[in-house]
């Protein structure tokens, strides 16, 4: 079987889901990345760079200006819906929805802590020690200390899957998946799932992906069976 992995298909997205930031809090609060789906010295950079200069004189924040150019545009584009991950889910329901995952309640977290001593704490309470703590942990490696906003920042890119979600474009994607089947064997098949999206990011699937991956004779144009288990047993 090949090993799996989460991919968002949002390759050569076009489009901003609306309405997303609204949920949150004061905002800006951080630097922020502006992602132009053009090369540098163009028109489009040219007034990315002028927005960039007002906000940061009216707001007093950090414009960041990432250029992604390429395939007419689409590899900014999609980029640009990865970050969007980021404002999926307000600030205020991460804890929530860690705790939820590891039956252990963080809303009384310090100011400042070790993961190690969180974990334990987590182990004494009969929760999950092998969860997001002791995941990011050992990500991190030795016995690190963070803060409590580092802990939830960490626990924003988790629940929306964000340091797992691949942008690019559809031919990209297929050759990463490509690469992994057959790195295992050419056996199995290939399984996505997808983070917070919007319904044009499940389309894009069938309408970018499929058809790169059916050229390349890695999906089916038809199945013979009448029932799931006899297309999966199909040689």
């Amino acid at each position: 079987m090949m090993r799996r992995r989460d991919f968002l298909a949002s390759a050569a997205a076009t489009c901003l889901a609306p309405g997303l930031a609204g949920a949150q809090g004061a905002w800006p609060q951080r630097s922020i990345s502006l992602v132009v789906p053009f090369s540098a010295g163009g028109s489009a950079d040219l007034v990315a760079r002028m927005f960039a200069q007002h906000f940061q004189a009216k707001y007093g924040v950090s414009v960041v200006i990432e250029n992604k150019g390429g395939a007419g545009g689409s590899i900014g584009s999609a980029k640009a819906r990865r970050e969007q991950l980021l404002t999926m889910i307000p600030k205020e329901a991460i804890g929530p929805y860690l705790a939820h995952n590891s039956g252990y309640d963080f809303s009384k977290l310090p100011a400042r802590f070790k993961l190690t001593e969180l974990n334990k704490q987590i182990a004494a309470a009969n929760a999950s020690p092998v969860g997001f703590v002791y995941k990011l942990a050992n990500a991190l490696g030795g016995d690190p200390e963070i803060s409590r906003e580092e802990f939830f920042e960490y626990g924003l890119r988790t629940a929306t899957n964000y340091d797992r979600t691949f942008a690019d474009t559809a031919d990209k994607l297929a050759d990463m998946l490509e690469e992994e089947f057959e790195a295992g064997g050419s056996r199995g098949g290939f399984m996505m799932v997808h983070p917070q999206a919007v319904p044009r990011d499940l389309l894009n699937v069938v309408d970018l992906l499929v058809p790169e991956l059916q050229r390349r004779g890695r999906f089916r144009k038809a199945y013979d069976g009448k029932t799931l288990k006899e297309n999966l047993l199909e040689d």
